[in-house]
């Protein structure tokens, strides 16, 4: 859906998306809110700001960090793939009972919990091969 129309790999729309979500934004940030390791969040917020997406300044109060926000051709790309992306989801939705849907629901949010406690002891851990599994997820 993004990657041929806005020439975006899945860790960019992941990039993206957070900074869309939850900017202004650090990369370090834009790796907590995202399966997305620290040097490809870099490589695609390289790549975001080259297809002028992403803009980067300085923070005022600490010079020492950079903050991530998405210029209005940004805003505009990441509009267009969350609708895209809503169309799709409807469409797959559509085919579940209400029970069925709240029931997926409940999964979800038990393995988003679950998820969350695994990427918590990984960080302590500092184990990254047990995010391995999840990197073409989100």
């Amino acid at each position: 859906m993004y990657g041929p129309k806005y020439g975006l790999l899945p860790s960019g729309w992941k990039t993206m998306a957070a900074i869309g979500r939850y900017g202004p934004v650090s990369a370090k940030q834009v790796c907590a809110y995202t399966t997305v390791e620290p040097d490809k969040v870099s490589r695609a917020v390289d790549r975001l700001e080259e297809l002028g997406f992403v803009r980067r300044t300085q923070d005022t109060s600490d010079r020492r960090r950079v903050v991530l926000t998405l210029s209005p051709a940004g805003r505009n790309a990441y509009g267009d793939i969350e609708h895209a992306t809503r169309i799709v989801e409807m469409k797959l939705l559509d085919c579940l009972s209400s029970e069925e849907r709240r029931t997926l629901d409940r999964i979800l949010a038990k393995l988003e919990n679950r998820m969350a406690q695994c990427l918590n002891r990984a960080k302590s851990a500092r184990t990254p091969s047990l995010l391995s599994w999840r990197h073409g997820a989100h």
